[in-house]
């Protein structure tokens, strides 16, 4: 983790925002929700190359629909609720083998409670409010 030291009113502002970079190789864990509950959850394998268009569309969009914006996508949120739990009920000090880490995210994605996301989806006109009031910028969200 990385502390900011910032100014009152400036919590949103960025030059005070540390911006996250993904590791590079690994695989990923895609998921999606709506009012009715959670979607599937779909792991980009290693040996189905990398993502570009082709893929992408061959192996995402007939499962998962993204968001383009980040700030208005609620999953996000459920991301850092499954990684907090990971890290709560396995610790994680060590790095766990490719396999096991599988294991913990298909666990942490059905142990997400559906009040969250429904929570989430309650949220989005808010959300649609700050990301405009913040000219597309940095929000809470």
């Amino acid at each position: 983790r990385q502390y900011v030291t910032r100014r009152n009113g400036e919590e949103w502002d960025p030059t005070c925002i540390v911006e996250k970079h993904q590791r590079k190789g690994g695989w990923m864990f895609w998921g999606c929700f709506s009012g009715l509950g959670k979607g599937p959850g779909l792991f980009w394998e290693k040996d189905w190359g990398k993502i570009n268009a082709e893929t992408y569309r061959t192996r995402t969009v007939p499962v998962i629909h993204g968001w383009i914006q980040m700030y208005l996508n609620p999953i996000e949120s459920c991301w850092n609720w499954m990684k907090d739990w990971i890290e709560d009920r396995y610790g994680l000090e060590e790095k766990p083998s490719y396999d096991k880490l599988r294991e913990y995210v298909k666990e942490a994605w059905e142990a997400l409670p559906d009040d969250n996301l429904k929570q989430l989806l309650a949220s989005m006109p808010e959300r649609c409010k700050a990301v405009i009031a913040a000219n597309g910028m940095h929000t809470k969200y």
